[in-house]
């Protein structure tokens, strides 16, 4: 099971790996946008989604997925900016890339499927 995220413009076969290597970073606009959609709360400097951090880094975003538990914000937001920026998610710690089915299956089974982007 993974706990992290990682949503950007990187290369699939290095996330594969274990690397991250972004090849281009996010469009700065669309992330704001969709990040706004989906923090908890608006004026706090701090992003996060259920109360865990979200870290924007090198061009990319790493989402806790589940930390201590099944964070559905999380999810809801990668598909989103998926959608929105055509990016891949990848679960980077342990080496694989996280497809929309993957995720849209863990939010049916966890009762949250309603308002998938």
């Amino acid at each position: 099971m993974f706990h992290f995220l990682t949503a950007g413009h990187i290369d699939e076969t290095d996330a594969r790996r274990g690397k991250l290597r972004v090849l281009a970073p996010l469009d700065a606009v669309i992330l704001a946008r969709v990040v706004d959609q989906y923090r908890d709360n608006a004026v706090s400097r701090e992003v996060t989604f259920e109360q865990q951090p979200l870290s924007i880094d090198q061009g990319c975003v790493r989402c806790p997925y589940y930390a201590p538990r099944l964070n559905v914000t999380s999810i809801k937001f990668v598909l989103a900016l998926q959608a929105a920026t055509g990016c891949v998610i990848a679960d980077i710690e342990h080496g694989g890339i996280v497809t929309q089915a993957d995720l849209a299956e863990l939010l049916t089974e966890s009762g949250n499927h309603r308002g998938l982007p």
